[in-house]
């Protein structure tokens, strides 16, 4: 066999067998994609029902505890959680029983000052997180603008070296 002979048969061969890759390749990212997809579907809809669960049945007991006057210290973790929940979903689409709740949560002058303070609370950390994320910026800005000088002065003085020879 000459060398061309070679070549023409190991050419049509690596083609193949690089056009099979890709084809596996695309394939399998495409079953990634479609696992993922049913996961976040069936997370989601898992979601949905818990949601469901929670305003069907845990929102209607809130709403019975706070009526009797037991205030929060009548509800368990669970019911808390949710109540908690509640307050920072205001302003989206809520169920009657979810409203209901926080009607009757927000009359009751203590848990309403709880509430507050702990919404404050979530303001504050949420201002920490974004002042440590703007400081990281910041410094990194500014290093780079330490870095820009530095390189302009090396540059500055390779092209003056350059002239004076």
């Amino acid at each position: 066999m000459t060398m061309d002979n070679v070549a023409f048969i190991i050419l049509p061969t690596l083609v193949v067998i690089c056009v099979v890759l890709l084809v596996l390749i695309f394939f399998v990212r495409n079953n990634q994609k479609r696992k993922r997809a049913a996961w976040e579907k069936k997370m989601r809809l898992a979601r949905e029902e818990e949601r469901k669960r929670m305003y069907s049945e845990v929102a209607p007991n809130i709403t019975n505890k706070l009526k009797s006057g037991g205030g929060l210290s009548s509800l368990n973790e669970e019911e808390k959680g949710f109540l908690f929940t509640l307050i920072r979903m205001i302003g989206k689409r809520l169920h009657p029983n979810e409203i209901e709740v926080i009607e009757y949560a927000c009359s009751d002058q203590a848990i309403f000052n709880m509430l507050q303070l702990r919404n404050s609370q979530f303001l504050i950390e949420a201002m920490n997180v974004n002042s440590a994320k703007l400081t990281s910026i910041s410094s990194n800005v500014r290093n780079s603008g330490t870095a820009q000088m530095v390189t302009g002065l090396a540059a500055a003085n390779h092209l003056g070296q350059q002239m004076s020879d």
